[in-house]
């Protein structure tokens, strides 16, 4: 009850409370272990519950209550020595873009520097959160579209962190902020689709890449063949037969790039330009389209 809170004079001590609890390390990270299944990631931990709280309070409760807050909380902690603050006020950042989107996104030139020089942190937690709040701010702020020179901070320094990113939590919310900016680019996606196909390819070359982390990474090809148009032809050659080779994964593992590789021939042929260029190669789309069919008749 937003109003009843108000009137209570609690939202301000809630999200002097909350904000820090929001870089609490979660049990398995606090036992050591690096790989965290999904179930795990949904147990009701302390940092958990602190980043949804904050969430409901952004979007229930006017901006004016809350944005003061958590801004006076994030501006030091994002450089405090210890990396739980940083953790919470970079995430805190991108939990509250969408609530609080009005009041955040003028700020967003001062903002998204300090973010951006938190992919390189020293903590693959504060990594990740900035990672998310890059993302959250592509996508509730429209940072692409209202500061169109704002992606030339952004992506170039996900395109060079990224392929070192030892951690692969930490690499897929890279790979999300990756696609949101992407995807909101227009003619100025050109000079990003070499250096994007390139950590594509040796995602789909290799054996070593999770189908999760090739799913992301063919979403963002999506992204950039639809705004792309003429710019994405020279590289047909190369990025062709890699997803012809996705569509024929039968397995379940495959599946799901599969159906990312089907959406970006989908974007080559429907951007400027694509109906020529993609000519030869509409046959075989279709067919790979009609046998994605079949795959969901076969019983277990």
């Amino acid at each position: 009850r937003p109003k009843a809170l108000l009137r209570a004079k609690l939202v301000q001590p809630l999200l002097r409370v909350l904000c820090p609890l929001c870089g609490e390390p979660k049990e398995a990270e606090l036992a050591g272990e690096d790989d965290v299944d999904a179930d795990a990631e949904e147990e009701m931990q302390v940092q958990t519950v602190a980043a949804r709280l904050v969430d409901l309070l952004a979007l229930k409760v006017p901006a004016k209550h809350v944005l003061p807050e958590v801004l006076a909380f994030a501006g030091p902690a994002i450089l405090s020595p210890d990396p739980r603050r940083r953790h919470a006020a970079v995430a805190v950042l991108g939990i509250v873009s969408e609530g609080c989107a009005d009041g955040l996104q003028p700020r967003a030139p001062e903002i998204v520097p300090l973010v951006v020089q938190a992919l390189r942190d020293s903590s693959k937690e504060v990594r990740g959160a900035a990672a998310f709040t890059l993302g959250q701010f592509a996508d509730h702020l429209q940072c692409a579209v209202d500061f169109p020179e704002m992606h030339r901070e952004v992506l170039p320094a996900l395109f060079a962190v990224l392929p070192g990113e030892p951690d692969k939590s930490v690499q897929e919310r890279m790979m999300y902020a990756m696609d949101s900016w992407l995807e909101q680019l227009e003619e100025e996606v050109g000079p990003y689709i070499r250096p994007l196909l390139d950590i594509v390819y040796l995602a789909l070359d290799g054996e070593g890449a999770r189908p999760a982390v090739r799913e992301m990474l063919l979403s963002a090809t999506a992204s950039a063949a639809a705004a792309a148009g003429h710019a994405m032809h020279p590289h047909l050659a190369d990025l062709l037969p890699r997803l012809e080779r996705c569509l024929t994964a039968a397995d379940d593992q495959g599946l799901r790039p599969r159906a990312r590789a089907l959406e970006v021939l989908g974007m080559l042929v429907s951007a400027r330009g694509g109906r020529q260029a993609m000519a030869p190669h509409v046959p075989f789309a279709m067919a790979a389209a009609a046998s994605g069919f079949d795959l969901g008749l076969n019983p277990k």
